[in-house]
């Protein structure tokens, strides 16, 4: 192993166990909390946004909504996404989309 990230370290910390299994032994995760994929398609769109601006091209709000949608669909293929109490598919990607436009303006 190179590195051992801080979440790496905090993981281990909380449960060696838990450690073992995911990054000694690869076990894949059954689930994704929602809000990690929220975060991750949020940072991932605005990540793209800037990388657009800094290379001069024009990026519009729709394609900037549909940059985020398409990163957690992506996720959702990956793995099931599980939400908390109240929350559902449609309601995250709303908010996601209301955090990107007022980024955006």
């Amino acid at each position: 192993m190179d590195h051992l990230s801080s979440s790496q370290m905090n993981l281990y910390f909380q449960c060696s166990l838990k450690y073992k299994l995911q990054y000694v032994d690869g076990l894949p995760k059954l689930f994704k909390a929602s809000g990690l994929v929220f975060g991750s398609a949020v940072h991932f769109a605005i990540s793209w946004f800037h990388k657009n601006q800094m290379a001069g091209r024009q990026v519009t709000l729709e394609k900037l909504h549909s940059i985020f949608t398409a990163d957690w669909y992506g996720q959702k293929v990956e793995s099931e996404i599980r939400y908390r109490e109240g929350e559902t598919e449609a309601s995250q990607i709303l908010l996601g989309k209301e955090i990107l436009s007022l980024y955006y303006h």
